[in-house]
C-alpha cells in the first residue's frame, strides 16, 4: 500500500520559499504601481535614492540588531544576559545620532536627507522588533511581518499618496517609511515575550567595559558583511 504524502510537511517545508517569492511579487507589484502612477522619471530618481537609504539603513544599524538576535536567543539557554547590555547602549547611542542628524537636516531644510534618515531611523527599531521576535523563535510570524504586511502597507500607502499628492521621488520612499511603521506597529501589538521596559537596565550599568569590545567588532563584522552585498547589488541596480 502507497504511503500517504505528508502534505503537512510539504507545505511546512515550502513555507519559506513561499513567503520569499510572495515578497518578491509585492516588491514587484510596488515597482509597477510607482511607475506607472508616478510616471518613470520620478520613479527612477526613487529608485537610487532608495538605494542610497539603504546602504545607510545597512551602515547605521552596525550590525546590532542581528547581533542582539543572536546574543539574546544564546542568553535564553545560558540565562546570562551581561552581554546585552552593550547591545541595547550601543543601539540608543546609534539611534540617537540618526535622530540628532534629521533634526539638523529638518533645521536646514534638507527634505530628502531627513525622509532617508527617517527611513533609516523606523527600519532599524522595526529590525530590532523582528530580531526579538526570531530570537523568540517566532520566525515566521517576523517573516509575515516583514515579507508580506510591510509591502503591502507601503503598496497602499504609495497608491494613497499618489492619488492626494503632487507626484514626485520622494512619495514611493515616504510609502515605504509608512510600511515600516506600520510593521513595527504590528510587532508591538503582537508582543507576547519578555517587556522591552527592561530594556532600562541597560542604562544603569557602565558604558565601557571588557564586555563592549567584542561586541563592537562582531557588530562591525556583521554590518560590513552586509553592507558589502547590498553594495554589490545596488551598483549593479
Amino acid at each position: 500500500m502507497l504511503k500517504r504524502i505528508p502534505i503537512r510537511d510539504i507545505l511546512r517545508a515550502s513555507h519559506a520559499t513561499a513567503l520569499r517569492l510572495l515578497s518578491t511579487l509585492l516588491t514587484l507589484g510596488f515597482g509597477i504601481i510607482g511607475s506607472r502612477m508616478l510616471g518613470p522619471e520620478n520613479f527612477g530618481a526613487y529608485v537610487s535614492i532608495f538605494a542610497v537609504a539603504g546602504l545607510v539603513s545597512v551602515a547605521t544599524s552596525v550590525g546590532l540588531p542581528a547581533l542582539l538576535q543572536r546574543e539574546y536567543a544564546a542568553s535564553r539557554g545560558s540565562g546570562d544576559r551581561s552581554g546585552l547590555k552593550p547591545l541595547v547602549q550601543g543601539l540608543a547611542v546609534i539611534n540617537g545620532l540618526i535622530v540628532a542628524a534629521m533634526l539638523v537636516s529638518i533645521a536646514l531644510r534638507a527634505w530628502a536627507t531627513a525622509i532617508v534618515l527617517a527611513y533609516c531611523l523606523l527600519g532599524n527599531l522595526a529590525g530590532l522588533l523582528g530580531s526579538l521576535f526570531i530570537a523568540h523563535e517566532r520566525v515566521l510570524l517576523a517573516s509575515w511581518i516583514a515579507s508580506v504586511v510591510k509591502p503591502l502597507c507601503a503598496i497602499a500607502a504609495l497608491v494613497v499618496l499618489a492619488l492626494l499628492a503632487t507626484p514626485g521621488y520622494l512619495l514611493p520612499l515616504i510609502a515605504q517609511i509608512i510600511g515600516v511603521t506600520a510593521a513595527g506597529a504590528v510587532l508591538l501589538l503582537l508582543w507576547r515575550g519578555e517587556p522591552l521596559t527592561n530594556a532600562k537596565r541597560a542604562f544603569r550599568v557602565a558604558w565601557w567595559s571588557n564586555e563592549h569590545p567584542p561586541i563592537v567588532k562582531a557588530g562591525l563584522i556583521f554590518a560590513g558583511t552586509q553592507l558589502l552585498i547590498n553594495l554589490t547589488t545596488q551598483v549593479d541596480i
